[in-house]
């Protein structure tokens, strides 16, 4: 009998406490599905504003480095849904795509814009410096 009554009561604790982590999972807006970085804004978002007002663009050169990032988006999320191909060709297809991305936004920007944009994106890669699993710098690029 009391071994009957310690299960139940440590059953009870049990759910009480698993409902009180949903409850307050529920109400805390930090528990989003999304992964939060910086500020608490997305991956990638932390500073595509403050990217695109260093390199003083355009709206014409916003809107078409906007439609070459998408592009690329678009084409390595393909790459990572097919599931048919070898680690060695998906980081081959990934560099083409970056390789295809770097040469569009070459030649939507001015020699300056395109200078600017490498060195910051050299400056952030010295921050990951020593940092385990790290992208290849033009990988990087990809959340600008």
């Amino acid at each position: 009998m009391k071994k009957l009554l310690v299960l139940s009561l440590a059953s009870v604790m049990i759910s009480i406490a698993a409902t009180a982590q949903m409850d307050r999972m529920a109400k805390d807006t930090s528990y989003n599905t999304e992964k939060k970085f910086k500020g608490g804004l997305a991956k990638g978002q932390h500073n595509k504003g403050q990217i695109m007002k260093d390199l003083n663009l355009s709206k014409e050169q916003m809107s078409q480095m906007k439609t070459i990032n998408q592009d690329a988006k678009t084409k390595m999320q393909a790459l990572k849904a097919d599931e048919n191909i070898t680690v060695k060709v998906m980081n081959e297809r990934k560099k083409a795509i970056m390789d295809e991305r770097k040469a569009k936004l070459k030649t939507i920007l001015t020699p300056e814009q395109f200078a600017k944009l490498d060195a910051m994106k050299n400056n952030k890669m010295k921050g990951h410096k020593g940092k385990k699993n790290i992208r290849d710098k033009d990988e990087v690029m990809e959340n600008i």
